[in-house]
């Protein structure tokens, strides 16, 4: 694993493009995107770019070999770590209502974003805690432990700041959490106004200290 730097944006973008369709929070905040796929891969880069300009937040890449002479590393999976004591960043591009975006429900986009970051303010704000805010892993690669490599760095990184760590886990990544030790403090529901539909988001901690620090 190693830091991802901006000559990894086309690699974090392919990895997210192909990793997500299959969370239920993509289809709920991005249900045109097969049809406006440019402005998806567009908005997704930018957000990539607004982390890695920004020393509150870490991206590690996992990679693998994926040739015979063992040679050459490619990434296929990702980590995105949000450190809350550092000061905010403004919204990234795209990422909240931009009316440019076609690709998403913006008013989705909206409801997404208010009701993760009250429900941070409320569970998580009264200690230091470093939040996993994305993991991806291309599923290509999936079942390699790959996602819980980069958990587990995030949790080392965690012990050596004296924090804890938070997630909002998707019903895709909620089972691997809590293989990893995480519990669930809270289901939060995110709902429009006046819109039947719901998303079902799992506000999860892990309380505990792994014994291997890991510095990335």
């Amino acid at each position: 694993m190693r830091k991802a730097t901006t000559e990894d944006l086309d690699s974090l973008t392919e990895i997210q493009m192909a990793a997500f369709p299959s969370d239920p929070q993509w289809d709920y905040r991005f249900p045109h995107r097969e049809k406006h796929s440019d402005d998806t891969k567009k908005y997704t880069r930018l957000r990539f770019e607004s982390f890695l300009k920004d020393d509150r937040y870490r991206v590690v890449l996992a990679e693998i070999y994926r040739t015979e002479d063992e040679k050459t590393m490619w990434p296929v999976a990702f980590a995105v770590w949000e450190d809350w004591q550092r000061a905010p960043m403004a919204v990234a591009p795209g990422t909240d209502g931009d009316e440019r975006r076609r690709d998403a429900n913006r008013l989705h986009m909206k409801v997404f974003r208010e009701t993760l970051t009250n429900a941070t303010k409320r569970l998580f704000d009264d200690d230091h805690h470093i939040q996993l805010l994305i993991l991806g892993t291309h599923p290509e690669y999936r079942k390699q432990g790959l996602g819980s490599s980069l958990c587990k760095q995030g949790m080392g990184i965690a012990k050596d700041e004296n924090a804890y760590v938070s997630v909002f886990g998707s019903p895709m990544g909620k089972e691997l959490y809590e293989s990893l030790g995480f519990r669930e403090l809270e289901s939060i529901e995110v709902r429009a106004p006046g819109e039947k539909q719901t998303l079902s988001i799992s506000a999860m901690t892990y309380p505990g200290l792994i014994s291997e620090p890991h510095h990335i």
